[in-house]
């Protein structure tokens, strides 16, 4: 079986390997079918069940079986390792046990996001739950040299990933930022589930019965915006486990006043509706369960 893009992504095999410019457009190559991912995801997932410790060995046999790209640089990282690949979105560190960083790599992740996320030349972009920062180099190139991205990640450890990735693909219209975002300005627990640090969520209930792992600041877009002084805000793209509500109280001020696009994930009615009540109309995203598109538009008089 063999990768269904245009473009695969070249896994580097040493350190002075060529490095994209952050600033080139986006690879525009055909989504994958969704049946194509759900199976490469179960596969991948099976493999690291059964066999929680391979080794970058391991993983290039199983992968060339598969007829996909080939992992060869490992980065120790904490109690595991990372992987740094050439891919459509320039070097990508990220760790080969979570089945979303696999994706993300491989250029399977969100496929039809594509269609949706398209910032343009010298816009502003805030990327609230960046994770690994799949969308933040997208939104780095699109955005290019005269654009801004800021990109922030709550999760200490996912955040040096984050920061690698920036420095590694020179990307110089980039801020990223170690915080959480809420309602409003302070401190909160982080809660990390073991198995799924990109699940990692500001919200202690009975039902997930985390231990916290950090203490972390809070910010809010508003504050953030201000505080950068940045003057307009022309997309976001909020991920951040739960937390949608809150993110979205702290961000009043800047949909007023700036009315960005924005890509999220919420299953929330009441915030759906708080779009439309201030001059959005609101998509689901294809292909993926729960996220969204909310677009301003004029509002009658």
């Amino acid at each position: 079986m063999k990768l269904p893009l245009n473009k695969s992504p070249r896994f580097c095999t040493d350190s002075g390997a060529k490095v994209h410019d952050a600033h080139l457009s986006y690879d525009e190559s055909p989504s994958p079918s969704l049946g194509f991912q759900v199976a490469i995801s179960r596969i991948i997932s099976q493999i690291m069940r059964k066999y929680p410790k391979l080794n970058s060995l391991a993983w290039n046999m199983i992968l060339r079986g598969y007829g996909l790209p080939l992992l060869s640089r490992l980065v120790a990282f904490g109690s595991g390792f990372t992987v740094a690949a050439d891919t459509q979105l320039g070097l990508v560190r990220f760790r080969p046990v979570f089945v979303n960083e696999i994706l993300m790599a491989l250029g399977l992740y969100e496929p039809h996001t594509k269609e949706v996320f398209k910032a343009g030349k010298g816009q502003t972009v805030l990327d609230i739950g960046a994770n690994i920062g799949f969308y933040t180099l997208r939104a780095s190139r699109q955005v290019g040299p005269t654009g801004k991205v800021i990109s922030v990640e709550a999760n200490p450890q996912t955040f040096q990933i984050l920061r690698a990735n920036v420095i590694e693909n020179c990307s110089a219209n980039t801020l990223a930022l170690c915080c959480a975002v809420g309602a409003e300005n302070g401190l909160s627990y982080l809660y990390v589930p073991s198995n799924y640090p990109a699940g990692s969520t500001l919200i202690h209930s009975e039902a997930n019965s985390l231990a916290p792992q950090a203490k972390v600041p809070v910010t809010t877009v508003d504050s953030l915006v201000s505080m950068l002084g940045i003057k307009r805000v022309d997309w976001m793209k909020i991920d951040v486990e739960g937390m949608e509500t809150a993110v979205i109280a702290g961000c009043k001020n800047v949909i007023r006043d700036h009315k960005p696009k924005i890509m999220i994930e919420t299953m929330n009615n009441d915030l759906i509706q708080y779009f439309r009540e201030n001059g959005y109309s609101v998509f689901p995203v294809r292909g993926v369960i729960g996220l969204v598109y909310a677009y301003p538009v004029l509002l009658s008089s």
